[in-house]
């Protein structure tokens, strides 16, 4: 903190309070910089107000941002080691809340505050604009694209999946199966906590119910189209839930697989198109008999493309929704996450399941707690674009000739079918060569074409980044160090060695 820049007044109303400036690095890690807040304004170009969801009439002030240094951003999972080279050498950025979301929740039991965080460039004709590398920008900017050159709108939403455990000795807090009543009853006093204190941050909670693994609880909130908005809860519901399991007695972790045989923690993320115009889903289009196109008696051509697109590029999106260490060993045959590149209506096993084509309703399930989702879902919104994009467009999205089609829906557990890819994840090493290749030489090159996912997330830095093909290439240069540094610091580590290391951290 520049200690400069802080200012001496102190509140005499409340209690020094915080406003905790989180940002999710590229390994998933939540992280804070937190900045006094104070009951009176004080005159400045660095002085604004927030105001807490639950006290709307509590306003505070703060007065300067927090600079970080950028290399801050890349840190391995496993510890604080720089293994970058240009954010090293690129020194500071600076971390403000971001610009539309000044209104920030209050942690349970707590005096600090939460806020959504901008990762802004420190100086320089960029200053006040969004750093190339952030994360919250470039998903506003793949929104934006998604509505203004395919005419679509996007609602998302998580699923919300942890396992609460003794934070002594490690034990999950009860035993029992899925939705089993008697696990609920264990948990109850603490998730009644947890739900009140998300309903007190403003948060839409639909169901809460045991999942299959010890001391494992899913949360479901709502969908929306505000993107941006729908990350920016997921991160605070995260934060929320910790904060509540820790005033318990309890730890709650996201970790993907805490057991070998046990089912993983999952963020599946649901999503529906619409068109942009007024909000509508899209219809599907009925197709003659003998064309034999089943897809298009089961989904709008739209989704199909934006589908399609997910499947063709799915080996470069993997490392942004399911990308830690821990992350692969969920994403196996036989555990509900979606281990084969494949669709399916009502298919549990498919890597995305048609839940209601009449919505174009569909669950993505390679998405886990330890993901970035700012980037995820960029990503996600970034491959469906070349879909559509390689399919002509909304308009020109057919998918019925050559390699137009959608491949046909599996309708069985996809690892009994043929011919239906196995997603790259038997280890984390074979995850991220195949996502990354030579990283910097393929991403650049499919950078040119807009069929493929890097094209689109160019395109949607563009928006906000004037030298978008520097920094593009700049910052997957230092997420893949990040990466293969990963890699070669689990290679011989056991697994429950891993767990042991990873449990706090996400």
């Amino acid at each position: 903190m520049n200690r400069s820049m802080a200012s001496t007044t102190k509140s005499r109303d409340a209690p020094l309070a915080f406003l905790r400036l989180v940002w999710i690095d590229v390994s998933g890690v939540r992280r804070c910089r937190c900045v006094p807040m104070h009951t009176s304004p004080e005159r400045g170009a660095d002085s604004f107000a927030v105001v807490a969801n639950a006290t709307p009439r509590a306003k505070r002030w703060v007065h300067h941002r927090s600079s970080l240094a950028l290399c801050c951003y890349f840190l391995p999972c496993y510890g604080d080691e720089s293994v970058v080279e240009t954010a090293w050498e690129r020194g500071d950025i600076v971390l403000a809340p971001a610009s539309g979301a000044m209104s920030v929740i209050q942690l349970p039991g707590s005096c600090d505050w939460l806020a959504a965080t901008a990762i802004i460039s420190p100086s320089g004709p960029s200053a006040q604009l969004p750093h190339p590398w952030c994360p919250r920008a470039l998903l506003a900017s793949a929104v934006k694209r998604l509505h203004d050159v395919f005419g679509m709108k996007i609602d998302v939403g998580f699923e919300t999946e942890f396992v609460l455990l003794d934070a002594k000795t490690r034990e999950p807090l009860e035993s029992s199966v899925y939705c089993q009543t008697s696990g609920f009853d264990i948990a109850a006093e603490v998730l009644r906590d947890i739900t009140s204190s998300l309903g007190r941050a403003g948060q839409t909670l639909l169901h809460v119910h045991g999942e299959s693994a010890p001391g494992q609880f899913e949360i479901v909130t709502d969908h929306s189209d505000d993107v941006v908005a729908q990350a920016d809860a997921f991160v605070a519901r995260k934060e929320v839930i910790q904060r509540v399991a820790r005033k318990h007695g309890l730890l709650a972790s996201f970790l993907p697989k805490i057991w070998s045989a046990q089912a993983g923690n999952a963020s599946h993320v649901h999503f529906s198109l619409k068109r942009a115009r007024n909000g509508t889903p899209f219809l599907r289009r009925n197709r003659d008999a003998e064309e034999g196109q089943l897809v298009h008696d089961v989904l709008s051509p739209q989704l199909a493309g934006f589908i399609a697109g997910i499947l063709e590029n799915i080996g470069g999106l993997l490392l942004h929704t399911v990308g830690s260490p821990n992350s692969w060993r969920r994403v196996q045959p036989g555990c509900w996450a979606g281990a084969y590149a494949c669709w399916g209506v009502q298919n549990k096993e498919a890597l995305l399941r048609v839940v209601d084509a009449r919505e174009n309703h569909v669950e993505f399930k390679a998405f886990d707690g330890t993901a970035n989702p700012y980037l995820g879902l960029a990503g996600l919104i970034c491959a469906g674009m070349a879909g559509l994009a390689r399919r002509g467009g909304v308009d020109g999205v057919d998918g019925v000739d050559g390699n137009r089609a959608l491949p046909p829906p599996v309708s069985l557990d996809p690892q009994h079918a043929n011919n239906v890819p196995r997603l790259p994840t038997a280890s984390f090493e074979e995850l991220v060569k195949a996502s990354l290749g030579n990283h910097v030489e393929e991403k650049l090159a499919r950078s040119a074409d807009e069929g493929f996912m890097e094209h689109q997330w160019l395109e949607s830095m563009r928006s906000y980044c004037e030298d978008a093909e520097e920094e593009f290439q700049a910052f997957f240069e230092d997420f893949a160090r990040v990466k293969l540094a990963e890699v070669e610091r689990f290679k011989a580590i056991a697994f429950e060695e891993e767990v042991e290391l990873l449990l706090d951290r996400y």
